[in-house]
């Protein structure tokens, strides 16, 4: 039997970004890979219909000509994907597209909460496509701004229709809103395989080390307040290193004991060293932290449950590299109040080439609706948990 989880990657973007289009491109492609493509409007959405051999399909999932497997959403997703799996042996990956209007901290909470899911799928990359033409005036609408706040990947599509100009306007909202993201110029959405697939990127740590390293290689030539996407820092997803996880839970009130612990591990690091703050006409912003000081594990604790307690509305996504005294790093992911760890070894530990300064730096960052106010009371909460 075959117990490897199966990587999922979910795809969202705003009304007219080119999903579709996309994973037709995808579909045509002869990549190896035997494809489930979930959709939440299945005949409305536009998969080819030339690639579909069984129009009435078998329990709401339909055979295509290339061996891959396309279904819809009919009651819930949890469901859905459970069907799915029983024929886990006719494909290799998950695709998820999401409607235009829908907000992809739902489906990323799925899979964070539910354990039976947790031992079926992990989720490889969110990615996000955005339309260069129109996406400055989609800002203002809440579930454009989740989509590029929740994005490992965003895909900026159509640079056909606007000028150089515009493009970096567009990457520079982008990266204020989200520098945990890479960005990718395309036309029409014709990406190869390799750039979506086996990314890693959803709970990477190389992704976090390599922005440690480059923002500290780079703090003489970046000023310390500009905005994160004129600096042109890479934010590579490889993922080579081994790594545990632990199931995702849901902060609340339970979540504190009497002492006002949370009895969940969670490791995260924020810095004073070198910090950035974005701040646009829009209310989604991000604020990063780096140290090189090790974190006090039960401070942490405490005071991160907390704050997701307190402002997890708030926060969109938190993710964070963190060591704490004696440990290896922990990859921290948050999807609002949802958390989920990684324990990573291998490429987070120090090397020849990296240092051994490399192995205590922690980074963090945290996107949402963060005020100057919010700003103020996370910096000084993390600093309070500083090792001393």
């Amino acid at each position: 039997m075959n117990t490897e989880k199966i990587p999922v990657t979910l795809v969202t973007g705003f009304l007219g970004s080119g999903k579709t289009t996309l994973l037709n491109h995808l579909l045509s492609q002869q990549h190896g890979k035997r494809l489930a493509i979930i959709e939440n409007e299945f005949g409305e959405i536009g998969i080819d219909d030339a690639l579909l051999i069984d129009a009435n399909g078998s329990g709401g999932i339909f055979k295509m000509n290339n061996g891959c497997l396309c279904c819809t959403v009919k009651d819930d997703l949890v469901s859905t994907l459970i069907t799915l799996h029983e024929r886990r042996a006719e494909f290799d990956h998950v695709i998820i597209e999401t409607t235009g209007v829908a907000n992809p901290v739902g489906v990323l909470k799925t899979f964070l909460l539910n354990e039976d899911l947790q031992d079926m799928f992990s989720v490889d990359a969110v990615v996000t496509l955005v339309d260069a033409a129109h996406i400055l005036d989609h800002l203002d609408r809440e579930e454009c701004r989740e989509q590029i706040a929740c994005a490992d990947l965003v895909i900026v599509n159509k640079i056909d229709l606007v000028s150089e100009a515009k493009l970096l306007e567009v990457e520079a909202a982008i990266k204020g809103m989200n520098p945990l993201a890479s960005l990718v110029r395309q036309l029409r959405s014709a990406m190869q395989s390799d750039q979506i697939f086996g990314l890693h990127a959803f709970m990477s740590a190389p992704a976090l080390l390599s922005e440690s390293a480059n923002t500290s290689r780079k703090e003489d030539d970046c000023n310390h307040d500009h905005e994160h996407g004129q600096c042109n820092h890479d934010h590579g997803h490889e993922d080579d290193h081994d790594h545990t996880h632990d199931h995702g839970h849901e902060h609340s009130e339970d979540c504190n004991d009497q002492a006002g612990q949370c009895g969940h591990d969670h490791s995260h690091v924020h810095g004073h060293a070198h910090e950035h703050s974005h701040h646009h006409d829009i209310d989604l912003q991000s604020v990063s932290i780096q140290v090189e000081q090790t974190i006090d594990k039960s401070k942490f604790n405490t005071w991160f449950a907390a704050l997701l307690l307190k402002e997890g509305d708030r926060l969109y996504r938190v993710k964070g590299i963190l060591h704490f005294q004696g440990e290896d790093a922990l990859v921290v992911q948050a999807v609002h109040r949802v958390v989920e760890t990684t324990r990573t070894t291998g490429s987070a530990a120090p090397t020849a080439n990296n240092g051994q300064k490399q192995s205590t730096i922690s980074r963090i960052v945290f996107i949402g609706k963060i005020g100057q106010a919010e700003k103020a009371e996370i910096e000084t909460g993390f600093k309070a948990c500083l090792q001393v």
